[in-house]
């Protein structure tokens, strides 16, 4: 159904037949950046970490209120939208890793490589802001605005899936760099090496 239709968000149970939530989520952000709001039973941390590792961008628990399902998507769409009007036509090139904000990618050594909307946006604020600290809370409010206080703790597991994407060892990390207990630091010269 996904990939016959015009699709503007997906709300996506983890309990399903045949394929569960977190596999069908991990397709479709493997295809698109639409926001993905995902349903959990029970309120389990590693059942959400899981959730936002393989793409969802928001969470709700089982039962939950139809008017704040209703709610979290709206917020959903206007982050896209705001977001979408933003950006629209810039481009940086951050030192031999271009990132086209328009078309919401990035090359590195010369493939590109696709994003969903909230690595984007880390990636974008982290170049825009290369060379310099970005504090925690800065990019908690500039990824979720007024949902910081809740979706803020996951902000360690976007960079650890930005990294994936971008550094050529994950583990050891040159281009997006932890500053213990102040935030992250984009590197201001980029390794042209693969």
């Amino acid at each position: 159904m996904f990939l016959e239709s015009n699709t503007d968000a997906v709300i996506l149970d983890v309990l399903m037949p045949e394929m569960d939530g977190y596999e069908v989520c991990a397709r479709i952000r493997d295809i698109s950046d639409v926001p993905i709001i995902m349903l959990f039973a029970l309120r389990n941390e590693t059942e959400i970490v899981q959730g936002l590792d393989a793409g969802a961008d928001d969470y709700g628990t089982k039962p939950f209120n139809l008017s704040e399902l209703i709610a979290r998507v709206s917020a959903q769409l206007r982050r896209v939208q705001r977001y979408n009007e933003k950006w629209q036509r810039v481009h940086i090139d951050t030192n031999g890793l271009p990132i086209d904000l328009d078309a919401r990618m990035f090359t590195r050594c010369r493939t590109a490589i696709r994003l969903s909307v909230i690595e984007f946006r880390l990636l974008s604020y982290l170049a825009a802001n290369r060379g310099r600290i970005a504090p925690h809370n800065d990019l908690i409010t500039h990824q979720w605005a007024t949902d910081g206080a809740r979706l803020g703790p996951y902000v360690k597991i976007y960079v650890r899936r930005l990294r994936q994407k971008v550094e050529n060892d994950p583990a050891a990390p040159i281009l997006i760099v932890s500053r213990h207990g102040s935030g992250y630091v984009f590197a201001n010269k980029i390794p042209l090496t693969s």
